[in-house]
């Protein structure tokens, strides 16, 4: 079995759109579970916003982010 590698990204995961977009959609999908919002919001929006967010964060990894390849090699030269 081989190790699982990460992608030299990985150091700078909070700054990845595509991460951001993952999270949002996981809260609003939660939302749908655990219904804080119940009677002001239907929670038809929560399952489209969750749809969409998830659909973003498919087309955000690949997306070149500017400044992230500064961030991802400064990490890897201090690091060694």
């Amino acid at each position: 079995m081989s190790k699982i590698e990460f992608t030299s990204e990985s150091s700078v995961w909070y700054r990845l759109w595509s991460n951001q977009a993952q999270f949002l959609a996981g809260v609003s999908y939660l939302q749908m579970a655990l219904p804080y919002w119940e009677g002001i919001i239907p929670p038809y929006y929560f399952a489209i916003l969750g749809a969409l967010l998830n659909t973003a964060g498919f087309f955000l990894r690949n997306v070149k982010q500017p400044g992230l390849s500064d961030k991802v090699r400064e990490k890897e030269l201090s690091n060694g």
